[in-house]
């Protein structure tokens, strides 16, 4: 797409893990939930657009918003921890399950 003499071009503008907190100031998730998502983009890669940000997640409805679950890094992701004593599972509440 051009821009048209006297328009401004869009810019693209990519989100990585280091904007992942600014992000999630739209929203209000529970501290552990936030620093759940931290700890996943971490390991998995993340990186989105402002499209994506601004256009296609319905902030409201997050965290069930479906682009958002598609788009953020989720715990789900992972595969499953074994319990180990004084494993990584302590410090990701809500990774292990059962």
């Amino acid at each position: 797409m051009h821009a048209l003499a006297g328009e401004a071009a869009d810019v693209f503008r990519a989100f990585t893990p280091r904007d992942l907190d600014g992000l999630l100031r739209r929203v209000s998730l529970p501290p552990a939930e936030r620093l759940a998502l931290r700890a996943v983009s971490a390991v998995l890669p993340f990186r989105t657009n402002a499209y994506v940000v601004d256009e296609l997640i319905d902030w409201s409805a997050v965290p069930d918003d479906p682009v958002f679950r598609l788009t953020f890094p989720q715990t789900s992701m992972l595969p499953r921890l074994r319990r180990a004593p004084g494993g990584a599972s302590r410090f990701l509440p809500g990774l292990e399950t059962g």
